[in-house]
């Protein structure tokens, strides 16, 4: 039986492409004509990805959290419920003295890192006081899913990072389930000779440092930017694309995390104009498919 073609839309107004992310039918939707965006596809030889809401359906913390006791578990929410508070108010800057907040309400970059870092190792201690050890998080690992398609769009990059704001072990536990291979950026945990949990590597992975992150990948791999496809699901991922990359926004269209929805829509069109093309789909074979096709179109 043959495959249905590949959906392929293209618009010229920010209204034609909200229409487009809007019905729930599964396409590709770009401002390139179809020819120039297979042009693009058929360059790709290394990747980048996101890894919770892109490779892999949902986020991998509630498996982790999950193991917790409940009134560790109420504490994390609560810290991750004032962060996209936080983030929400678009780095609102207080400028008055008298206001006891004027330099804890600051949002700029060095200390937006610093509270993501502050938020992760927060979680972490939770963990710590749980007693998990290096076996639950690779049990953690074990039940986070990656989208479809994700394993056919590896076998076709033959140079893979996955950069996340997750847990290296947890990741590595999932990847390993489906026979993959990559390098992986992510927050590094520590245990103890008897394999339980006791600190984590002191460089960790938060919002600003995944473009460090995937700048050392491309410098080590000496690839130009237009080889590489980088993929993710938020406005933190695209933040870190750079310009002449094939940057891909997964926007799965029946499965919200919490928190992206409205992130998404205040900076919809900034990052519209930043990507190579937008994935509507909760699947990854579309854009697994749009690389096999590029390329052996090129190669015949």
């Amino acid at each position: 039986m043959s495959r249905k073609p590949l959906e392929i839309c293209t618009f010229d107004t920010l209204e034609e492409a909200r229409a487009l992310l809007s019905d729930g039918k599964e396409r590709i939707v770009t401002q390139l004509n179809p020819s120039t965006l297979r042009r693009r596809a058929a360059m790709v030889q290394a990747g980048a990805f996101d890894f919770d809401g892109s490779l892999a359906v949902g986020s991998q913390w509630s498996h982790v959290k999950a193991m917790i006791p409940e009134a560790l578990r109420d504490e994390d929410n609560a810290d991750l419920r004032w962060y996209l508070e936080w983030a929400k108010e678009e780095r609102v800057v207080h400028d008055s003295l008298d206001d006891r907040n004027w330099f804890m309400g600051n949002g700029d970059h060095m200390n937006g890192a610093a509270i993501e870092g502050a938020w992760i190792s927060r979680s972490i201690q939770r963990f710590i006081d749980a007693g998990m050890t290096r076996a639950n998080f690779e049990e953690a690992g074990n039940k986070v899913q990656l989208r479809k398609g994700a394993v056919e769009l590896f076998r076709q990059i033959p140079l893979r990072v996955i950069i996340s704001m997750g847990l290296e072990q947890v990741i590595r536990a999932c990847i390993d389930r489906y026979l993959l291979s990559s390098a992986i950026a992510a927050t590094r945990l520590n245990f103890g000779c008897d394999g339980r949990l006791v600190g984590y590597h002191p460089n960790v992975v938060v919002s600003k440092t995944k473009k460090v992150a995937l700048n050392r990948f491309m410098r080590l791999n000496g690839l130009k930017a237009e080889n590489h496809l980088i993929i993710g699901d938020s406005y933190i991922d695209v933040e870190m694309m750079p310009e002449h990359s094939f940057n891909v926004w997964i926007l799965p269209h029946t499965e919200e995390v919490e928190g992206i929805a409205e992130f998404r829509e205040a900076r919809f069109e900034s990052m519209l104009r930043r990507v190579t093309m937008v994935l509507y789909s909760n699947s990854l074979e579309p854009l697994a498919r749009l690389l096999q096709e590029a390329k052996h179109s090129t190669s015949v």
